[in-house]
């Protein structure tokens, strides 16, 4: 007989068993293939990850370091809790701030006590800000006039860049609650509170 009459004589049950034996021997191989495939593209996008988060954490690190540095070049100008003129606090935005793309504004708030409130408010306004005042936020998010009171206040008292912060002038910042809260930290530690 020849090969191919010997091929076609094969039985059907044989050809099946033939099939059951390759076909789970392809499947396992092509399964084995994607897991391995997977697990290859799963570390891929594992160390590009790990790679992209290393770079953004140095890149906040970097900029945390250049914003802190900002802030100590303020110290020299607050050293003694001695605000200067609104000309030296603006030399200062001027020349020191910006350059730095996180700063978009600084302020000057000191903390007034009741009995200096009237003398703080009458200082600035001779500075020529006749219209300056203390506003305070209301616990309902509402604008007033300070209320008389037995606390300190800590009001905006110079602003830069002025132009887009003059609104601000004379909010007291103690009317926020977690500003509050911050600055009470700050009193107690001595140190830098958020």
């Amino acid at each position: 007989k020849n090969k191919y009459e010997f091929i076609l004589a094969v039985s059907r049950r044989a050809r099946m068993l033939v099939l059951l034996a390759v076909a789970p021997t392809g499947i396992g191989l092509s399964a084995l293939g994607y897991w391995a495939l997977a697990d290859r593209e799963f570390d891929a996008i594992n160390s590009q990850f790990a790679a992209d988060t290393k770079q953004r954490v140095t890149e906040i690190e970097r900029r945390f370091r250049t914003n802190v540095t900002a802030i100590y070049s303020v110290a020299g100008f607050a050293r003694n809790a001695q605000p200067g003129t609104r000309s030296d606090f603006r030399l200062l935005f001027e020349n020191r701030l910006p350059s730095d793309r996180d700063i978009s504004a600084i302020y000057w708030i000191p903390r007034v006590s009741p009995d200096q409130l009237a003398a703080h408010i009458a200082a600035v306004q001779q500075e020529g800000l006749s219209d300056y005042r203390i506003v305070e936020q209301t616990a309902n998010g509402e604008l007033r006039d300070h209320k008389s009171s037995d606390q300190d206040v800590y009001p905006i008292q110079f602003a830069e860049p002025l132009d887009r912060n003059r609104a601000w002038l004379g909010f007291d910042m103690a009317s926020l609650p977690t500003f509050r809260s911050a600055m009470n930290r700050c009193l107690e530690t001595g140190q830098l509170a958020v």
